[in-house]
């Protein structure tokens, strides 16, 4: 069945996501219902202020019981910017499929609190900075801007759990709430991939890596991770982690080739003297460590990220009937081809 025309499956840019925020938000101006067939809306404004206000429990902010809300678009480039009850600040970085660059996180702080925007100097203590992502992002980047950057991250899962709550029928509204909800089924469409099912959408991939990473990073002493960034798309399109107690040179490469998912042990090598001897070498001890299991790569280059060996088997595991992706059997796998990794590493240790 052809699907229900939705104008957000076309106005895709950050700006009309920038639009849909603006929008939200200044429905929960107090002033802003002009009879009983705006309240919803107000009450769905409220909802999503109080949401955002939320990512920083830390610094609870009273709103009361009407508030007072300026809404400011690409102001200094900032996406979206808002003062509530003439006081509170929020500074939003709007995000779908691209990702921070160029300091821009820093460099919007500093233009609000020196006073550069139509707000005039905002004391640090009530400004709010919000990284606001509807892409799929990788859980180590969110972790980042979390930690690192000083903004609180607000994702499509959080957006959606306010727009689940309306129960009007303002068209705007239902059209992106569903875009985001079809955002969110496809990324989480791994979980019914079968051993023949076709895994040709990006999204699900997405979604399996940063399943993956959430569960990697559960341990008490969880690995290194990262994700693989495409060029072109901004996304992530695969993860690596390299365990505690394996020489920093070496990690594990999950990607998707062709549908298939390829799990390969990579060497980041900056120094181009003796790259060749050290491929050939963690080469050699990763297939004796590794037995059946580890094969050579199909293409074998020295480079500054060059693959010295591939799981020979199928990474992914499933299981039940009929046979559906089985995370903790793919876990597995993955945990063995650790063991291989750390095996090979303490050998060549000895060598050394």
């Amino acid at each position: 069945m052809k699907p229900r025309p939705n104008i957000f499956r076309y106005a895709t840019k950050e700006l009309s996501q920038d639009a849909v925020i603006c929008w939200l938000l200044a429905w929960a101006d107090a002033r802003a219902a002009r009879g009983s067939a705006d309240e919803q809306l107000q009450q769905l404004g409220r909802r999503f202020l109080e949401a955002l206000f939320d990512k920083w429990s830390d610094w609870p902010v009273e709103l009361g019981d009407e508030v007072s809300v300026e809404v400011c678009q690409q102001v200094n480039n900032i996406d979206v910017l808002v003062r509530v009850n003439g006081r509170y600040v929020l500074l939003i970085e709007d995000k779908t499929g691209t990702g921070v660059h160029d300091g821009q996180l820093d460099r919007y702080w500093h233009a609000v609190t020196r006073g550069e925007t139509v707000f005039g100097a905002v004391d640090p203590d009530d400004l709010y900075p919000i990284y606001f992502k509807t892409g799929n992002q990788a859980l180590s980047t969110a972790n980042d801007i979390s930690r690192h950057q000083g903004y609180a991250v607000f994702e499509r899962t959080d957006f959606l759990a306010v727009l689940n709550v309306y129960d009007g029928d303002h068209p705007i509204v239902l059209d992106y709430r569903a875009y985001l909800q079809d955002l969110e089924d496809r990324t989480n469409s791994f979980v019914q991939w079968t051993p023949d099912s076709p895994r040709d959408d990006m999204l699900a991939w997405e979604g399996l890596y940063r399943a993956i990473e959430e569960e990697l990073g559960r341990r008490r002493t969880p690995p290194t991770l990262g994700h693989v960034y495409h060029r072109l798309l901004g996304g992530f399109t695969g993860v690596w982690w390299r365990p505690h107690d394996v020489d920093a040179v070496a990690a594990l490469w999950l990607e998707e080739k062709d549908g298939r998912a390829q799990l390969s042990v990579k060497l980041n090598v900056a120094e181009a003297r003796g790259r060749k001897a050290l491929q050939r070498s963690w080469h050699e001890s990763l297939l004796s460590a590794g037995g059946r299991q580890m094969v050579k790569p199909k293409r074998m280059r020295p480079g500054a990220i060059m693959a010295v060996a591939e799981w020979a088997n199928e990474v992914l595991a499933f299981d039940g009937e009929p046979a559906r992706l089985d995370l903790a059997g793919t876990i597995r796998h993955l945990r063995s081809a650790e063991r291989v990794l750390r095996k090979a590493s303490r050998e060549l240790a000895k060598t050394r």
